[in-house]
């Protein structure tokens, strides 16, 4: 019994190392149409996936391997040949390279039409949500400044959540609103539609435009992490799909929806810093005093009228009252460096046939001047039933709410920090002995613009003939509320 096992492996040892001989392979690689030879084409081992060689400057290879393996010649631009060496008796192997046929398969929608990437003559960009992750800013729109030619995003002040300037076929409209240092420029933006929600940043109910500056940009209330793709149509195209509103660009922001058909829950946060910039370098206390009194006796007629005039401010005179033997740095008061953070939870799943996803948000943004910020609390639920190919039902929810804190002043300036931050570094820091309506304003006041927004959306699609596409959406707004409190204590 054991000379038969023993004379069984050997024959299987034998019949295993004559698949695995070592051999030779050599041959030309020739362009199958010119029949030219072709330098620089990789020869790779199928099963060792690695590189062995190269074709020479006359197109001749040779590499070492298995008599088993399978080689895979490729190159840029021309479709990949494996050759198969099993049961071969002959090594030498001429191979032939055919040109690949790329074609475009991407599909661009556009408003009510689906065209492919190679038949589309107008001008659209298309950025997927991917490019705009962990990227924490309040208002979207920032994101896409320097991702598309021609886009030009302007944010006119450092108020989290406000709207920004956006030209992306110039600027046609020089409307204003406010007066003074407080006027701002009403430009022509283009039209955005979120998932098939037309959304119109021109209005006042909308942004706030009763006072001077901006109210909350509805941009601003979508979460980035929660973006599937954004598309720009930039040409006069746009103006054939959404009429004379589209005449300055249409931004298309679709949001994600559930494609796992196990479900998935995904968190996201982030932890940021906001640093104000380098502010003027001041004097304080002491050398304040001096550079105070040394003016005014550099600009009096005569030494004893400054002397005069010196006595008369006991802010100068009067330097052992702790009242008026401060240092300080009024900058430090209404500029700050602040903490903030931002989270997103979702839960997603489906398969092709039904599909959900659920999308909570909370964002907090402390702005560097003291009592400014913005607040976001979203929570959008979507889901898409499609029974078969000619019909699709599409149901969303969507709930938000923007709160924005402007301090003392509004989104275009803060008037009463500008002035506070000017008083004399003598003074004491802000306390119950020292109160003027400067920092009341800038430092307690309430000035709050909040926005409410629900809105329900059902949307049914089917095919009536053959290429011929129906849609028929229904929007519900629920509940729109822009308001604004103020209230200086």
């Amino acid at each position: 019994m054991k000379r038969y096992i023993i004379l069984i492996s050997c024959v299987l040892t034998s019949v295993m190392s004559h698949g695995q001989t070592k051999v030779t392979v050599k041959g030309m690689v020739l362009d199958a149409v010119t029949n030219r030879p072709m330098v620089g084409v990789s020869v790779r081992s199928a099963k060792t996936d690695k590189v062995l060689s190269a074709s020479g400057s006359t197109g001749a290879y040779s590499v070492s391997t298995t008599s088993n393996d399978d080689l895979i010649f490729s190159f840029t631009g021309y479709t990949a040949s494996r050759i198969s060496l099993t049961g071969r008796n002959s090594f030498v192997i001429n191979v032939k390279m055919s040109t690949a046929q790329n074609m475009l398969e991407e599909t661009v929608v556009q408003g009510f039409s689906r065209r492919s990437r190679q038949t589309l003559t107008g001008s659209s960009v298309s950025i997927s949500g991917k490019d705009l992750q962990d990227n924490p800013v309040a208002n979207i729109t920032e994101l896409l400044q320097g991702k598309v030619a021609g886009l030009n995003v302007q944010m006119n002040n450092g108020t989290p959540g406000t709207r920004g300037t956006v030209l992306l076929r110039g600027l046609s409209n020089l409307g204003t609103v406010g007066s003074g240092v407080d006027t701002y420029l009403i430009p022509t933006s283009p039209l955005y539609i979120i998932d098939g929600v037309r959304v119109d940043d021109n209005t006042n109910f909308e942004y706030g435009y009763g006072g001077a500056g901006t109210g909350i940009s509805p941009l601003s209330l979508i979460p980035p992490e929660d973006i599937e793709e954004v598309q720009i149509l930039k040409d006069a195209a746009s103006t054939s799909l959404y009429g004379t509103r589209g005449s300055y660009g249409v931004i298309l922001i679709r949001t994600k929806r559930g494609r796992s058909e196990v479900p998935r829950i995904q968190y996201t946060t982030n932890q940021f810093l906001s640093i104000p910039p380098n502010l003027r370098n001041v004097l304080g206390g002491k050398d304040e005093r001096l550079s105070r009194i040394n003016q005014v006796y550099n600009y009096a007629d005569s030494y004893w009228q400054g002397r005069d005039d010196i006595n008369k401010h006991q802010v100068l005179t009067d330097s052992l009252n702790p009242y008026f033997n401060n240092s300080t740095n009024w900058q430090g008061v209404f500029y700050k460096p602040t903490y903030n953070q931002s989270h997103n939870i979702s839960a997603s799943g489906g398969d092709d046939k039904f599909s959900y996803k659920v999308n909570g948000n909370y964002y907090k943004e402390n702005g560097i001047v003291q009592n400014t910020g913005f607040n976001r609390y979203t929570l959008d639920m979507n889901t898409q039933y499609t029974p078969n190919e000619r019909l699709r039902l599409f149901a969303s929810m969507s709930g938000k709410i923007g709160e924005q804190q402007l301090g003392g002043g509004t989104s275009v300036s803060q008037g009463g920090v500008a002035s506070a931050a000017t008083a004399s570094s003598l003074l004491p820091s802000p306390s119950q002995g020292f109160v003027t309506s400067d920092l009341i304003a800038a430092l307690n006041g309430r000035n709050d613009n909040k926005s409410t927004n629900l809105i329900g959306m059902v949307e049914l699609e089917f095919d009536i003939l053959k290429n011929f596409r129906a849609k028929i959406p229904s929007l519900i707004t629920i509940l729109q509320i822009e308001r604004t409190r103020i209230n200086l204590l």
